[in-house]
């Protein structure tokens, strides 16, 4: 973990560990557990999790282009689940719903 960036800072940081107590039962977390917010461009079911696997040249400059990028990503990685999705981003759902609708994703 410490050689993670944590691009969301606290909230990713907080999201992170609290999928990992969920996925680890409540009992003792393993590095199996963290799952960390992904920056790849491919939209495949078999994205990496961690962003050191993970080549950050490919997000646009463009603010709105990298927004709309990331929400891709993490929709893909979470099969569409928007909720899921708008967690692991640390965004509102409705600003997800707002790009869906501007059909900038």
């Amino acid at each position: 973990m410490a050689a993670h960036t944590f691009l969301g800072n606290v909230r990713e940081l907080k999201n992170i560990i609290v999928r990992a107590l969920i996925e680890s039962d409540g009992q003792d977390i393993y590095p199996e557990h963290l799952h960390f917010i992904s920056t790849t461009p491919s939209l495949s079911p078999s994205i990496p999790v961690s962003i050191s696997e993970t080549d950050t040249s490919e997000i646009p400059i463009n603010l709105n282009e990298a927004e709309a990028y990331l929400i891709r990503r993490a929709l893909a990685q979470v099969d569409g689940n928007i909720s899921e999705a708008a967690r692991l981003l640390g965004i509102s759902r409705k600003r997800i719903y707002r790009k869906l609708e501007q059909d900038d994703v």
